[in-house]
């Protein structure tokens, strides 16, 4: 805000670095440091996403093309975040019964202590981007696509054992298409 009032109008640059810092420096200001620190202090919060690792996971998901609800199992791949705070992950799922493995990419970005931006990329869908949230109990995300007729949520809510969630999601269609989801995932115990 200073910036903008001292300069009744747009910033200069020279004034950014004073800010940002100097992406060779190693003052507080290298934005990239702060961001890579600022997803460490939301991992003390939340360690699912948002700590590098596998987890995997567990539950039904319920079609509305299936008379029953079917298990399925998942595998997350989630990687350090990347010198911007971006977290590219991949998700795994088999559905008992169904031979081919679904992959889902997702993508957390722009990760404040109350929510993040987050891009989806799939074999059905293409590339879809949405909003997430984070709070004390839960980490989640929801897409709205009306233009696609495509809509839907995931959340994870903390469980009492440590690093464990539990898993309610759905997604819906304009052709009244519907999957829900619950399950649970968890990090599996490193053998030492």
């Amino acid at each position: 805000m200073w910036l903008f009032a001292h300069h009744r109008g747009a910033p200069d640059p020279c004034d950014l670095w004073g800010i940002l810092g100097d992406p060779d420096d190693e003052r507080p200001g290298n934005i990239a440091k702060y961001l890579c620190k600022k997803v460490y202090v939301l991992s003390k919060k939340h360690s699912f996403i948002l700590k590098p690792g596998p987890w995997l996971g567990e539950g039904k998901i319920s079609l509305s093309m299936a008379e029953e609800a079917m298990p399925f199992f998942t595998r997350w791949k989630v990687p350090e975040p990347d010198e911007k705070g971006r977290i590219d992950s991949l998700q795994e799922i088999q559905i008992s019964g169904l031979q081919d493995m679904m992959q889902n990419q997702f993508s957390f970005y722009d990760i404040t202590p109350k929510g993040f931006q987050i891009e989806l990329q799939n074999q059905s869908l293409g590339k879809v981007v949405g909003k997430g949230m984070i709070n004390e109990k839960l980490i989640g995300w929801e897409f709205r696509l009306d233009h696609l007729g495509f809509e839907g949520f995931e959340f994870y809510e903390k469980g009492e054992a440590p690093d464990t969630y539990l898993l309610h999601a759905e997604y819906a269609t304009n052709d009244d298409f519907r999957t829900v989801i619950h399950g649970k995932v968890w990090r599996p115990v490193e053998e030492g």
